[in-house]
């Protein structure tokens, strides 16, 4: 019942508050998702409108991400997706994972069909909520970067299905001693592969199981050597936040709808100016993209160098002065 009682609640709210389809932080997320893909800044609607050609390429990639994301998240079925993950480039893996959750979701129908049971009540609810929630973020909301979260519901509660369905397909036959074994088995495979070589490395492995992104090193670099009440603006201003003494100030518009519409109008740098930021610090090509793409007048010397840190594969992140002498007129804190 949760899957069809959240969205009334969500439309109810909509249409009562006269707001736009998404919440700040959702309008926000898509916002970055397009701009970063150098994509115009359209809503779904405009975007099939005015763009068929482009978008409905990228909500189809999408949707094929958001599939493979929740496929993935489905224990039974670890011990196979984890090996193609490993011997397939990331396009074909995540095809490849696409046509196994297919698979694994006939099955289920089947079991439903032959079974007229809660299990095709199950299945319905989880279809409706599988359908609503890719499109809700493969072609609304966006954020491929937050798939695996978005999706992991989908996978846990298909896991609960697969496994009733195969128990009852199998279930008065000689096999279904041997599958009982082979599930336990099967899910015991699962959680060890994600110890040895998924999310849950760090069990073993220590810190060496996160990637270093460079912010780790940057809020250390921040923290020391940049004065104490400098204010620091970042677009990824989580980690920094949490560990840096200096105040900091969120650019991406999730938190702050000001530098949401700052960043959709095109005038970022007079937000930073207002918002009183001394220092930039992220990757570089949020910079570029994000504020120098998307300030008006912007001119090469707003930003003054003050560190690099280098990060494998090349997105650097940059630590920047900004130099407050250019602040467009009337745009002080």
């Amino acid at each position: 019942m949760g899957t069809l009682i959240a969205p009334a609640a969500w439309v109810w709210a909509i249409a009562s508050s006269g707001a736009g389809p998404l919440p700040e932080s959702g309008q926000a997320i898509r916002n970055l998702t397009l701009l970063l893909n150098d994509l115009p800044l359209l809503g779904i609607a405009d975007s099939l409108r005015e763009a068929p050609q482009i978008f409905l390429r990228v909500y189809g990639e999408y949707a094929v991400e958001f599939t493979s994301a929740w496929v993935r998240q489905v224990p039974v079925l670890l011990p196979l997706t984890i090996p193609l993950f490993a011997a397939l480039d990331l396009p074909a893996a995540e095809l490849a994972s696409v046509a196994l959750a297919i698979g694994a979701s006939v099955a289920v129908a089947m079991a439903a069909r032959r079974d007229k049971s809660l299990l095709a009540l199950a299945l319905g609810l989880w279809g409706v909520y599988l359908l609503a929630m890719t499109v809700a973020y493969t072609a609304v909301v966006l954020g491929p970067w937050f798939f695996q979260r978005y999706a992991a519901p989908i996978g846990v509660f298909f896991n609960l299905l697969l496994l009733v369905a195969m128990w009852r397909l199998l279930r008065g036959t000689r096999l279904a001693p041997s599958l009982l074994a082979l599930v336990a088995c099967g899910m015991a495979l699962g959680f060890l592969a994600l110890v040895w070589q998924g999310s849950y490395r760090w069990i073993v492995a220590g810190e060496q199981a996160v990637p270093d992104d460079g912010f780790n090193r940057a809020a250390e670099y921040i923290d020391r050597q940049l004065p104490a009440q400098a204010r620091i603006g970042a677009f990824s201003a989580g980690l920094i936040a949490y560990r840096v003494r200096q105040p900091v100030v969120a650019l991406d518009g999730k938190v702050n709808r000001e530098a949401r519409q700052a960043m959709e109008e095109g005038r970022m740098f007079a937000f930073v100016c207002r918002s009183g930021v001394e220092y930039i610090a992220d990757w570089e090509k949020m910079i570029r993209h994000l504020l120098v793409q998307r300030s008006e007048g912007w001119l090469d010397g707003n930003l003054l160098p003050i560190a690099v840190i280098e990060v494998d594969g090349g997105n650097d992140i940059l630590v920047q002065q900004v130099d407050r002498s250019r602040c467009p007129a009337g745009a002080g804190p």
